[in-house]
């Protein structure tokens, strides 16, 4: 394997698969039908010192409780939980 392949994949067998069962998987996702055209800002935050994603969106919450309806005009920004927020407006301040 070279420095730079990050996987490596396993064959396919020729024969068709005849062992194993039938599952249902779900996954984690929505439908986009249609954008808003309107600018996303992008935020890499870093909070010191590291600790796991729990506590960063504790964090995040604890910002938007203080700033969310005066410095934030009430919008929503998306964290998450580890370096990027997501928001329809610039944020005021650093």
């Amino acid at each position: 394997m070279s420095s730079r392949q990050l996987t490596q994949f396993t064959r396919r067998p020729a024969e068709p698969a005849t062992l194993g069962r039938e599952i249902t998987i779900r996954a984690n996702f929505f439908e986009i039908t249609q954008l808003p055209n309107i600018n996303i800002h992008h935020y890499d935050v870093t909070i010191t010192p590291d600790v796991p994603p729990v506590v960063n969106r504790r964090v995040f919450e604890h910002m938007i409780k203080l700033y969310g309806d005066s410095d934030l005009g009430r919008t929503r920004p998306v964290f998450d939980g580890r370096k990027n927020i997501f928001s329809p407006r610039s944020f005021p301040f650093e």
